[in-house]
């Protein structure tokens, strides 16, 4: 199940498929560009006005990269920032007839 076994899809579906979108649309108009979830949550959350908790933004930018939601290719990479290291992500478009990218091994340097 996708989203967990609290999700109730009358309830939840349209909520969460707004926010996904969001998140998504964010993310590629970043001109691809590496941001923290952070980042990313302050940015949409001032935007939107609504809360955006960074494990449900990984979870977004996680489901991105399944067929049903589109295929995305998201990179991740570490970011030392003073004596934090920090995840940062950025979000591409699907590649060309790659069909299932994972299967077919081209994204080996990104982290499932």
């Amino acid at each position: 199940m996708t989203f967990g076994p609290a999700f109730a899809a009358r309830h939840d579906r349209a909520r969460l498929r707004s926010k996904q979108t969001r998140v998504r649309d964010y993310m590629l108009a970043s001109n691809s560009r590496f941001q923290t979830l952070e980042e990313i949550k302050s940015i949409l959350e001032v935007r939107f006005g609504e809360r955006f908790p960074a494990p449900s933004l990984s979870a977004f930018l996680r489901h991105l990269r399944k067929s049903r939601f589109g295929s995305y290719v998201l990179e991740k990479r570490h970011r030392v920032d003073a004596s934090l290291v920090l995840w940062e992500y950025k979000l591409l478009p699907p590649r060309p007839n790659a069909g299932n990218q994972f299967e077919l091994g081209l994204l080996s340097g990104v982290h499932q």
